[in-house]
């Protein structure tokens, strides 16, 4: 029998054979082939081509974003020609002038913010020279802003912190102040120290080259990191570039820009180079031989190599651009570096260090590691898989078939048959079973991952705004995310409306297409695409594209971002450095470039030279908004008249603060003359000039192929200057005389000083900045009127004023000419119950459209058109003091809240303007009174002083101290009538006093008026004529207010009376009605009259009709004004009728009832009195009054007893038996215990006649609530000081019988 072969052999030696033959043949492959050292190039040329890639970013921000700062140049140039035109000066003048450097630094401070703001840099910085030695210590006048948060752009600068520079400039721009902040900068010196080299680099060698065709932008200068002046407080670290600012052939100073040390980490991604963060990235200066030194960098590696700007020497290259570090290593690995050149300078630039670069670390392991490990697995794979093989085949026949069996089964059972797997115990097949159940977890992980990851690219794609597409060129498949409306996957053969899209601009196709055609495999392009709504915004379009091996377009991957709002604020930019931004007109410069174009192609034209005239006084006066206004009406209405008179075609520029050129391409002057007097007559409408006038000056030459612009701005010149110095109003240069056109000019063109901002301010905010100065209320109100028009398309505006003392509201501003009304003169008459109506119907401060319940008032419906009018009720300190009227203003603006707020606050800014406005008037005109009123008081004062000193002399007769006594009682009798009318007003003021209506003979205290008026009529021989007409005598009158009306009307026509002049009174009683008759009176004189304008004046309290006349006839300025309250009160008015120089009539109505008469006693003689025996307790701590009262009454034969106060009063009365007084006269304002508390005790004590004893207070209060207070407190009456004898003869008469 054949012997059988065991298994073993059958496989196991063939297997050996194929298993050893299949390992040598890879084997020796892998070694004699050289695919390890490709592998290692292929990992080298990986990272050489990261740090290219980073390198391309760094440089492209460096050149294109960083080092732009130079454009700058110009702009500052021609802000420094206008402030060595205005001071004169010359450069060597400006280098040494700290104060004109200062004043440069804030013409240009705003602009260089706003480039820092339109930047990626964390700061900009303008250095002025002076004419100090570079090789010695000095401060230099500059400012350095720092924006701590360069990524961010806020309106509010709140990001933005002062390095140096003037407070002014911080306080400006409202940008705060650093720690480490000084007002100039401190260097020490070319040469001493390395912070200083980023001003001294440039400066000095700019010097070197300015007489050279060199061109300073290629001196910029990139500084090494440093901290500013070495300030020991700051630890901001940074790079700057500076490039010399030249003036002429002076070298004047560098402007440049910083970069925050910590802000270039940006740049340097080191997960790019390896994503275990085991590598780094710096930014390092080249010093040749393989000398570096760092700059700034980051990653772990960078920290092992050269932190903190260390230097480090890289050997020659060991294979493509690998460079060993020498003397670096992490752990036992040792360093690479990949070096990338930046191209900062030019060639043969004069300065040291100038070859900067990008240089990447990598560790050993992340070279060659992973080739070794690779080259190893190989090796041990084709040793393990002939083991295993051998392994394999031996176990074949008694282990492989039942084990393999169930390793099948519990692989075709899935995740759960794999993991249920019990171990076979045969080595190789357990171990493949684990390389399965491996497998199967890590790819059910790597799916979730997948998830994840999808779902998160989902999430990040739909929150962006922008487009992301991928377009494979072959296949002309596009696909498209988050484009809102074109997701997906498009075929372009089918759709080529993707590819040939009208929603690019039709301007920005062809730019698109060449920037994707000449592409080198990165794209960025802006452009302008249509969007749903029709409209067109800047996008931009960044992405790569990759090629195959033919170097064709295989694929483009990109990305459309909005750039819109940006696009705009840079067109913002570039139009705000052509055009004015008030006027809209050119600037200087811009403009007569474009006139220089023109003229090249046709030189024939006119230039015209207008100028503002005092528009500097009217800038200080009324403020820079107010004149930007101006400004900005001037130009439209110049644009307009020009246009409309047919001269088209014209370039306006605006040439100075209050100067505007023309040029028009006219060859006659003619048209051009009346079209600027119509200007003129248009610009002097703008304002009433009785307030304000407006007026031009104008200055006229010809351009032409004689005459070159420059020649003809020159003559413009000249002729305004004949124009100032003469008495035209324009004058052409051609007609000047030879002597005129030899003097030199004297015009220039004045810096602008707007503030720029009008468009941006609300009309609340100009109204606001409008009435915040000084100026005419009624110009404020014409320009403001301007505005609202411009938005509002508004008719007019009418602005009343209520008076309550006389209830009318009369027409206080109107904007357009106001045209009267069938003769009305702009004055509604109310009474105070409609008054009373208006007032609670109405609504206060607040817009009110124009309803009936408005238009039925009669205090407003006059000054309305009835039609789509706005009005807004004013008050002061809570009452109605009038209204503004917006008359047929657009309909739209009653529908939108925005704009009738606008308008609310802007009534609200008026009213508050007019109510300050009539308190300083109040206010003046109380001052006046005071005055009055001390001049008043003085002159009786000082007559009764003198005659009392005159009196006390020793020798005088006894006629001659009753004359004096006399006189003196005649001076307090003036002084009690000046005390008397201040305290009426007082009582009408305050509501406090009352007519008291008791019978009057009223015939027999009108024919009592004349011995009252006797003295004043004998003085001047003026003749007093009375005519009355009575049937009644008698009538229930306030006889004594009625006789107080008539005595101050009297008295005043007596005042105004030429001597030898006439004063008439007449009385009429007319018809009766109801009981009652209408009384007239009427107070006529022919003195020296009143003129219209003063009229209503003299009503006034503490007002007179002429001042130098109220010095002559000495009046307090009360009396017509108590007199007309008083008339009121009686429900009249007193109307008057004057003219200068023929005397003035005074009347009024009222209607008293008339009553029957009463029998009067006469006697022959006066009635004598005498009350003996009766006592009389007078409480009084005035000594003086103490005296007078008590000699009073003892001359009435009564016994007095003297208490100086209340308390001694109370006391007097304890001590003393009941009935021992008779009365009590007591004074009200006393120490320790005043009269009304002494009143109340004494009423308190527990005895009759305490009860009974009649108390009179005896005070000079005189007010009723006085009275009342008095008799509250258990008095009996109220006598006031001084005391009447009259009354208080009449009261003892009523007391003691």
């Amino acid at each position: 029998m054949k012997k059988k072969k065991s298994l073993l052999n059958i496989f196991l030696i063939p297997i050996l054979i194929i298993v050893f033959v299949q390992g040598a043949v890879p084997f020796l492959t892998l070694i004699f082939s050289g695919i390890r050292s490709n592998m290692e190039n292929a990992v080298i040329g990986l990272d050489s081509h990261t740090v290219e890639n980073r390198k391309v970013v760094l440089e492209n921000d460096m050149i294109e974003q960083w080092s732009s700062v130079n454009k700058e140049s110009d702009n500052l140039s021609s802000a420094l020609t206008k402030v060595l035109s205005n001071h004169q000066m010359d450069m060597q003048g400006f280098m040494g002038s700290g104060r004109v450097q200062e004043e440069y630094l804030e013409t240009v401070f705003y602009d260089m913010v706003e480039v820092l703001q339109y930047n990626s840099t964390s700061g900009i910085f303008l250095v002025l020279g002076n004419d100090g030695d570079t090789d010695s210590e000095g401060e230099y006048k500059g400012f350095w802003v720092r924006d701590s948060d360069p990524q961010t752009k806020t309106a509010s600068r709140t990001d933005l912190l002062m390095e140096r520079g003037s407070k002014v400039l911080s306080q400006n721009m409202s940008i705060s102040l650093d720690t480490s902040w000084h007002t100039d900068f401190r260097f020490q010196g070319n040469g001493k120290r390395d912070a200083d080299d980023f001003f001294y680099q440039p400066y000095i060698t700019a010097a070197n080259y300015v007489d050279s065709r060199t061109s300073m932008a290629n001196l910029g200068y990139w500084s090494k990191p440093f901290i500013l002046e070495d300030f020991y407080m700051d630890n901001h670290k940074m790079i700057t570039y500076s490039v010399p600012l030249v003036y002429g052939k002076t070298v004047y100073g560098v402007l440049g820009i910083e970069v925050g040390v910590n802000d270039l980490t940006k740049y340097f991604p080191v997960k790019d180079l390896d994503s275990d963060l085991n590598a780094g990235f710096a930014l390092v200066v080249d010093h040749g031989d393989g000398n570096y030194e760092g700059i700034a960098g980051e990653g772990a590696l960078y920290d092992a190599a050269c932190r903190d700007g260390s230097d480090f020497v890289l050997a020659e290259p060991v294979q493509g651009n690998l460079r060993l570090v020498q003397g670096a290593a992490i752990g036992k690995q040792k360093i690479y570096g990949l070096v990338s050149n930046l191209e900062l300078y030019s060639r043969n630039v004069p300065y040291e260090d100038t070859q900067w670069a990008l240089c990447g670390f990598v560790a050993e392991d992340s070279v060659y590691g992973l080739i070794s490990d690779v080259y190893e697995r190989i090796l041990g794979a084709i040793l393990g898989s002939a083991l295993m093989a051998v392994i394999l085949v031996y176990f074949l026949v008694q282990y492989a078939t039942e084990p393999v069996y169930h390793l099948v089964e519990s692989v075709r059972g899935g995740v759960k048959g794999i993991h249920s797997f019990q171990e076979s115990g045969i080595q190789e097949l357990d171990e493949l079973h684990k390389v399965i159940e491996n497998l199967t977890d890590a790819q059910m992980q790597t799916e979730n991952q997948l998830l994840e990851e999808k779902e998160r690219y989902r999430i990040a794609v739909e929150s962006s705004q922008d487009a992301f597409f991928t377009y494979k060129c072959k296949e002309k498949l596009l696909e498209i995310v988050n484009s809102k409306g074109n997701d997906g996957v498009w075929d372009c053969g089918k759709h080529p409306e993707f590819l040939d899209n009208d929603s690019i601009h039709p301007a920005d196709k062809a730019k698109l297409i060449n920037a994707v055609k000449s592409s080198g495999g990165v794209l960025d392009v802006d452009f302008r695409l249509q969007h749903v709504n029709g409209e067109f915004q800047w996008v931009n379009l960044s992405g790569s594209i990759t090629f195959d091996e033919n170097k064709e377009r295989s694929r483009i991957v990109g990305c459309i971002h909005n750039v819109h709002q940006h696009k705009l604020l840079e067109q913002a930019q570039k139009r705000k450095q052509i055009y004015d931004s008030i006027t809209s007109f050119y600037r200087l410069g811009s403009g007569l470039e474009v006139v220089e174009t023109l003229c090249r192609d046709d030189p024939e034209g006119v230039l015209v030279l207008l100028e503002i005239q005092q528009f500097s006084k009217i800038d200080e006066r009324y403020g820079l908004i107010f004149g930007d206004i101006i400004l900005e009406q001037f130009a439209g209405l110049l644009a307009k008249r020009f246009q409309e008179d047919g001269l088209n075609g014209g370039i306006y520029i605006r040439a100075g603060a209050d100067q505007m050129l023309i040029w028009l391409p006219v060859c006659t002057t003619g048209p051009i003359v009346s079209s600027v007097q119509r200007l003129e007559k248009d610009f002097r409408a703008l304002t009433d000039e009785k307030y304000l006038s407006l007026s031009l000056k104008c200055g006229i030459a010809v351009t032409g192929s004689r005459n070159s612009l420059s020649e003809a701005l020159e003559q413009t010149k000249i002729a305004l200057t004949a124009v100032r110095h003469g008495k035209r109003e324009i004058m052409f240069y051609e007609e000047l005389s030879a002597e005129e056109k030899a003097c030199a000019a004297d015009v220039a063109f004045a810096e602008v000083a707007s503030l720029e901002r009008l468009k941006e301010m609300t009309l609340s905010s100009i109204a606001l900045n409008l009435f915040d100065r000084d100026g005419d209320t009624s110009v404020v109100l014409d320009i403001l009127a301007l505005k609202l028009q411009e938005k509002y398309h508004l008719a007019d505006i009418v602005i009343t004023h209520f008076n309550g003392e006389y209830m009318v509201n009369n027409l206080l501003y109107c904007w357009k000419t106001w045209e009267k009304k069938d003769g009305w003169d702009g004055m509604v008459h109310c009474s105070e119950k409609q008054y009373q109506h208006f007032v609670e119907t109405q609504e206060m401060q607040q817009i009110l459209t124009s309803g009936e319940s408005i238009l039925k008032e009669p205090l407003i419906q006059p000054f309305a058109s009835g039609r789509n009018d706005i009005v807004f009720h004013m008050t002061d300190n809570g009452q109605y003091s009038g209204s503004i009227v917006f008359q047929d203003i657009d309909q739209e603006v009653l529908e939108k809240k925005e704009e009738c707020k606008c308008l609310e606050e802007i009534s609200a800014i008026i009213q508050n303007r007019l109510n300050l406005e009539r308190h300083d008037l109040s206010a003046k005109a109380k001052s006046d009174f005071l005055a009055r009123m001390s001049h008043e008081i003085r002159t009786p004062m000082n007559g009764i002083i003198g005659m009392t000193e005159i009196a006390l002399k020793d020798g005088q007769t006894e006629e001659r101290r009753i004359d004096c006594l006399r006189k003196i009682e005649h001076s307090s009798e003036y002084l009690l009538g000046l005390i008397n009318d201040i305290l009426d007003m007082s009582k009408i003021e305050s509501g406090k006093m009352r007519l008291i209506e008791e019978k009057c003979n009223l015939m027999e205290m009108i024919q009592g008026l004349h011995p009252l008026l006797e003295a004043k009529l004998n003085e001047n021989n003026i003749q007093y004529i009375a005519d009355i007409q009575l049937k009644n005598h008698w009538f229930l009158a306030d006889s004594l207010r009625l006789n107080q009306v008539l005595i101050n009307l009297l008295g005043n026509a007596l005042k105004y009376s030429k001597p030898d002049g006439h004063v008439w009174l007449t009385v009429r009683e007319t018809e009766e009605e109801k009981g009652f008759s209408n009384l007239y009176f009427q107070i006529r004189d022919d003195g020296i009259g009143i003129s219209p304008e003063n009229q209503q004046l003299i009503f006034r309290q503490f007002e007179q009709a002429d001042n130098s006349d109220n010095a002559r006839k000495q009046g307090t300025g009360l009396g017509l004004a108590i007199s007309r309250r008083i008339v009121r009160m009686m429900d009249s008015d007193i109307k008057l009728e004057s003219e200068p120089g023929k005397g003035s009539t005074f009347s009024f109505n009222v209607k008293l009832q008339p009553v029957s008469c009463e029998k009067t006693t006469v006697t022959s003689q006066p009635e004598e009195i005498s009350f003996p025996g009766k006592r009389i307790l007078v409480v009084e701590d005035n000594e003086l009054n103490m005296e007078i009262i008590c000699t009073i009454l003892e001359g009435y034969k009564i016994l007095t007893e003297q208490a100086v106060n209340g308390k001694e009063a109370v006391y007097q009365m304890e001590k003393t038996a009941p009935g021992y007084y008779d009365m009590i006269l007591m004074d009200i304002m006393m120490p320790e215990m005043d009269g009304l508390e002494a009143a109340r005790a004494i009423r308190a004590m527990e005895r009759e006649d305490c009860k009974t004893i009649p108390i009179y207070a005896m005070s000079a209060n005189a007010f009723d609530e006085d009275v009342k207070r008095s008799l509250a407190s258990g008095m009996n009456g109220h006598l006031s000081k001084p005391v009447d004898i009259q009354v208080l003869e009449k009261t003892l008469k009523k007391v003691l019988g």
